[in-house]
């Protein structure tokens, strides 16, 4: 399963449930999970052929740690929530491709 390769495949991935407050989000991670998670990586033809990435059920359960936040707060804080998830996940993947 090494990054070169070219293909890796991941299961059963959980998010750090500590990788929110290293960004200063009010959410609390109660469980996370994602199924499966691939990528394909053409290293003989890195500009002719597309880099395949597969994402196979996620699943976060959270919940805000302070009642009173706005509603439009709590859309921001969501998609920095979002955002930050998607960086961790392709941290780990590099981490565990090596």
């Amino acid at each position: 399963m090494g990054i070169w390769s070219g293909k890796i495949d991941i299961k059963n991935i959980r998010i750090k449930k500590n990788i929110l407050q290293k960004h200063n989000l009010p959410i609390i991670i109660r469980h996370s999970s994602i199924k499966g998670l691939g990528l394909k990586i053409p290293w003989k033809n890195l500009f002719g052929s597309p880099l395949v990435i597969t994402v196979e059920s996620v699943v976060i359960l959270c919940e805000f740690a302070a009642e009173n936040i706005s509603p439009e707060e709590k859309i921001n804080i969501v998609i920095e929530l979002i955002n930050n998830t998607i960086k961790q996940v392709g941290q780990d993947l590099v981490e565990k491709g090596k």
